[in-house]
Parts: structure tokens; sequence; C-alpha cells
């Protein structure tokens, strides 16, 4: 996802793999296979600089693979509305309001 190229997405991704996660990400990544992974690799590596992963955990059991990671980069470019939803941005969830409450108390006290 980092830095791989098409070829090596075509490599390692079965044609009829899915993206659970494809359904609030732009439209080029809600496609089945190497192309919508690859498409997502792309618009990751756009709007995150020095996009790296750490990997905690992989497991395989013959042809399916998890993997537990954590993705790191700079945030360089607008938020795009399907991650302001899975961060609980929009709408806000009320844990999120607390949160920014709790923060927005703290700045203020710090002050």
């Amino acid at each position: 996802m980092a830095n791989g190229s098409r070829t090596d997405f075509d490599a390692v991704i079965h044609p009829q793999a899915v993206d659970h996660e494809s359904k609030v990400q732009p439209p080029s990544s809600r496609v089945a296979g190497p192309a919508g992974f690859y498409a997502t690799a792309l618009w990751l590596r756009a709007a995150f600089a020095d996009l790296r992963y750490d990997i905690h955990h992989a497991i395989a059991d013959g042809n399916l693979v998890a993997v537990n990671s954590t993705m790191n980069g700079h945030h360089v470019e607008p938020i795009i509305l399907g991650q302001a939803k899975q961060l609980g941005w929009v709408p806000p969830t009320p844990a999120y309001l607390v949160r920014m409450a709790r923060a927005k108390g703290r700045a203020k006290r710090a002050s």
C-alpha cells in the first residue's frame, strides 16, 4: 500500500478480493481485485506523506491472510468525507463531542 506498483498488487491480490472499507472510499477504490486495492493505495499515498505500515501480527490460513497493522504518515491533503465518517467526525458522535470538549477545557487551562 505504501509503495508497491500495480504489478505488485496483481501478484498478491486475488482478482475477486473485496475491500470491505471501500464504500467510504473514492469510487475508483470500489472495484474488486487488484485495481481497487491499487486505487486505494494511490489516494492514501496522495493524502499521507511518508506513508508506512507497522506490521504487528500476520496470520495465514491457506489463501486467507489477516494482518494487524498501524498506518503512519503525515496528512497533507484535505480530509475526504468518507475518512471523516470513519473517524466519527461526520456526524459527530457523542463520544467525539465529549473528547473535544475535554480537549478544549485542557487547552484553556494550559494557556
